[in-house]
């Protein structure tokens, strides 16, 4: 997994470390479906349909309803959530994605042990059902002793029987606290730094989008991400001073607004992102590949899988509204190893190292590459790739070229296998090269020459 990337690419991806979740919770509404089965689908997503959808606790709740939580596991990851029945209707809360295992570079984090529980609780004089989730990790550093320690998740959803809503609390030691509050007393209303009130935030999801069935992937999206101030802890001390300044209601109409000149004017996506964004990695006008088993949040890859070329929407994840707007496949870059990426790819898992350079016109944050023309990036390509083919060796170029913090000065390799949560072209240039070959390849931190290590 590309760390660096990973990292750039936090407000998007569900696997953030640990000391960048969030603080806080925030509230999100209910999504009605037909029955549980359509809870289920929705839990599966994209995956096959034989995979299996377990209730793994449930509780009754005086005067709203019943909730139940369900939960389908793969290799990768476990999706939950949490179903409610209440005034004859079904209840779907939003879908919590834990992956089980992620290792980057030989450092290796996986899940040891999960505890799901449901219990009734009360919040600001309502009743809800609480899924409480104690989830222990283990972290092995490459080549170091093992550690481990334990987060908590906490997800009540109530409310009134015509449309309950959610909160989800921290995970961390706060919602530890919390929770040893339901557990003595069973109230949590007054544990104000990991529950709020049960305020709904304005729903401006495309519903009808998000109904349809999901497409098999991988597509390309750009997007403008518009936050607000309740928000501000999820951003663990990044949010954009706008945000911080505007309402879920101001945030709202803005992205409504967007969304509607995209719908008029898709061509206009580049100029919004710069305008508008709050995620840093998408101002350069850089589209994301999202794919089915992919690493961004399940809300943001829901919508993303269901629209069409050239169609706008609207998803509220945790970090805010994005509003997305569906691409072409770019043209490949002339820099690019066409041949190579034409190959079907290989099997198994193959090591790589590379020199990552940015330009001017897509920077990744390095000064050196801000400063760096296109003509310049394209001689500079060149002249590595000739070096390389006459033998050089590539550590000693990653150290004096790379923009990759995570190899430059180490001189690591990756590990890239199908699964690998990594950039997809990046990957997809790996996997088909041959042992000793050097290829090029353009993701949305630059281009990449990449070299296939034993």
């Amino acid at each position: 997994m590309l760390r660096p990337f990973v990292l750039a690419l936090a407000l998007l991806i569900a696997a953030v470390p640990a000391s960048a979740r969030a603080d806080r919770p925030t509230a999100a509404p209910m999504t009605a479906v037909a029955d549980v089965a359509a809870a289920c689908a929705a839990l599966r997503d994209a995956l096959p349909a034989d995979v299996a959808c377990a209730r793994v606790g449930q509780a009754k709740l005086k005067g709203v309803g019943a909730a139940e939580v369900y939960a389908i596991k793969t290799d990768a990851l476990v999706r939950y959530a949490m179903v409610v029945t209440a005034g004859g209707k079904t209840w779907r809360s939003p879908v919590r994605a834990l992956p089980l295992a992620v290792c980057a570079d030989g450092d290796c984090e996986r899940v040891t042990r999960q505890a799901p529980k449901v219990r009734v609780v009360k919040l600001a004089g309502m009743t809800a059902a609480a899924l409480e989730l104690s989830v222990a990790y283990a972290y092995t550093p490459k080549g170091g002793k093992e550690s481990s320690w334990t987060q908590y998740q906490l997800v009540a959803c109530g409310g009134q029987a015509a449309g309950p809503v959610c909160v989800e609390a921290t995970v961390g030691e706060r919602a530890r606290s919390c929770t040893a509050k339901l557990g003595a007393t069973g109230i949590v209303s007054s544990c104000a730094e990991a529950l709020p009130s049960l305020a709904a935030d304005v729903d401006v999801d495309s519903h009808a989008i998000l109904a349809r069935a999901a497409g098999p992937g991988p597509v390309e999206i750009k997007h403008v991400l518009i936050a607000w101030d309740a928000l501000e802890a999820t951003y663990a001390g990044r949010m954009d001073p706008r945000a911080k300044a505007r309402t879920n209601a101001q945030a709202a109409a803005l992205a409504q607004e967007l969304a509607a000149t995209l719908a008029k004017a898709p061509e206009r996506i580049d100029a919004l992102m710069r305008e508008h964004s709050e995620d840093p990695g998408s101002k350069d006008g850089a589209a994301y590949t999202v794919e089915a088993n992919g690493t961004f949040v399940a809300e943001f890859t829901a919508l993303a899988l269901r629209l069409d070329v050239g169609e706008a929407g609207v998803v509220r994840t945790r970090f805010g509204y994005h509003v997305m707007l569906r691409v072409p496949p770019p043209p490949p870059d002339p820099l690019e190893s066409v041949a190579i990426l034409a190959r079907p790819p290989g099997t198994g898992t193959v090591n790589v190292k590379h020199v990552l350079l940015s330009w001017a016109d897509l920077s990744n944050g390095d000064p050196r590459g801000m400063k760096r023309s296109r003509a310049q990036l394209e001689a500079l390509v060149g002249k590595l790739k000739a070096q390389l083919a006459k033998g050089a060796a590539i550590e000693p170029l990653m150290q004096q070229y790379s923009e990759d913090p995570g190899t430059a000065d180490s001189g690591d390799s990756y590990d890239v296998d199908a699964d690998a949560p990594m950039v997809k072209p990046f990957k997809d240039l790996a996997l088909r090269l041959k042992p000793g070959e050097v290829g090029v390849v353009k993701t949305q931190f630059g281009i990449h020459i990449v070299k296939r290590v034993p």
